[in-house]
């Protein structure tokens, strides 16, 4: 059976991610206090939180720790990713006992990011009414409008333009790295150690992210290495106990990509469902890791319904980019700068300027969270300690473009296309 090495490899990382005592409880989870139990807002019991090891039967719970209490799923979130970034590393070294060979086709690599139900699901329907009196913006209508001129910016130009005098960034060329370079505001950009205690050296930030491309923290830090209660202690300087400013949040959409992979995982199906084998249709349909959709799709296995559904999921991820720059260029959010991951698709940094993270959380959960993913933004990425991609870098050899930049955005939302146009191109 695919996966059987899973369970193996992350018994051997509980104790390294996960902080306190777990027992297990019945093969393949255990249970303990929850990492999150000061976030509690009830009592809270040692039978709380579990950690499965694998996959269930039905595919809709993967590695990882849940909890009976919804007010500790943001320590449990990141933890998690790293439990599964653990799990699916690259490691020549490591072999399971046995027999069971390690990462066969047709594993699911990541387990799917828990998404709490009250989150509302994309619907490009919704998307398409909003922006029906939008003309179509392309990145030189966003270029034309911005009050810094974008082209040709360099990393710490932009971070100069976007955070305050004496601020600190954090930059990173590794994603799940300690942050390899820091920006001063006012002073330019340092080299810094992955270790503590080492001074850090003055230095230029890279620009060739090479295939990777480059971040950067969205919200400013103090550059300094705390201990991370979250991570049973586990020293970091890109934690929430770094953060200096809860400044900004990051509205990005990732809705093209799930749209081109239904639209595949469709046409694969069709080709199991002609070979008369529903099983591997079925196992081609939970690639997506939305049991739900799965569940429907598989309520009628119909070759030509599958093939349908296909064509029209790809000409939603082909109108979907320009619905979503019209979004952009309409949206009373007090956008402070969009960009691109090196690619088409358009992250904005936008401005909430909150005054701790228990305000910042607050704002996700009531507005923010409950609004945007409808039409289109991608949940996930909406968190007050976010890793951003950092403009004026290249990924794979492909700018990290940045498009807009308005160092001082309205607070009350005014839209990008209710701005003058500054220049034309």
């Amino acid at each position: 059976m695919a996966g059987e090495w899973i369970p193996e490899k992350a018994r051997g990382l509980i104790s390294k991610v996960f902080p306190g005592a777990w027992e297990e409880s019945q093969p393949g989870i255990y249970q303990g206090r929850c990492p999150g139990e000061n976030l509690h807002h009830g009592a809270s019991a040692e039978t709380d939180c579990r950690i499965h090891l694998g996959y269930s039967a039905d595919g809709k719970t993967g590695p990882g720790a849940f909890c009976l209490h919804k007010s500790c799923q943001g320590v449990l979130q990141a933890l998690n990713e790293e439990f599964r970034n653990g799990i699916f590393a690259k490691e020549p070294n490591w072999k399971p006992s046995g027999n069971a060979p390690v990462a066969e086709e047709g594993v699911v690599k990541r387990a799917p990011m828990n998404r709490e139900a009250w989150i509302p699901e994309f619907q490009i329907g919704k998307l398409r009414g909003l922006v029906a009196g939008v003309p179509a913006c392309s990145p030189e209508y966003f270029i034309e409008r911005s009050p810094v001129d974008p082209r040709k910016l360099t990393p710490g130009e932009f971070f100069e333009h976007a955070f305050r005098v004496g601020e600190r960034i954090v930059v990173f060329t590794e994603f799940m790295g300690p942050g390899d370079y820091l920006w001063e505001v006012g002073k330019g950009g340092f080299r810094l150690a992955r270790e503590r205690d080492v001074k850090a050296v003055r230095s230029n930030l890279p620009v060739d992210g090479g295939k990777e491309g480059v971040w950067y923290l969205c919200n400013p830090v103090d550059g300094l290495w705390h201990p991370n209660p979250r991570r049973a202690g586990k020293y970091s300087r890109r934690s929430e106990e770094s953060v200096t400013r809860w400044a900004h949040m990051v509205v990005e959409s990732d809705e093209v990509k799930k749209l081109k992979l239904k639209a595949a995982a469709l046409k694969g199906a069709v080709s199991s469902l002609k070979a008369g084998n529903l099983e591997d249709a079925e196992a081609e349909l939970t690639t997506c890791k939305d049991p739900k959709w799965t569940e429907a799709m598989m309520k009628d296995a119909s070759e030509e319904r599958w093939l349908s559904l296909a064509e029209g999921y790809l000409a939603d991820s082909r109108e979907l980019p320009g619905l979503w720059n019209r979004l952009l260029a309409m949206a009373p959010l007090a956008i402070k700068a969009i960009y691109s991951s090196g690619g088409d698709s358009w992250h904005a940094l936008v401005n909430v300027d909150m005054a701790s993270k228990v305000d910042f959380d607050h704002y996700l959960r009531s507005a923010a969270k409950r609004i945007l993913p409808k039409i289109g933004a991608d949940p996930g990425a909406m968190t007050p300690v976010r890793l951003s991609r950092a403009p004026g870098c290249t990924r794979d050899g492909k700018l990290q473009r940045c498009i807009y930049l308005n160092p001082n955005p309205s607070s009350q939302g005014i839209p990008i296309r209710d701005l003058p146009k500054i220049r034309n191109l």
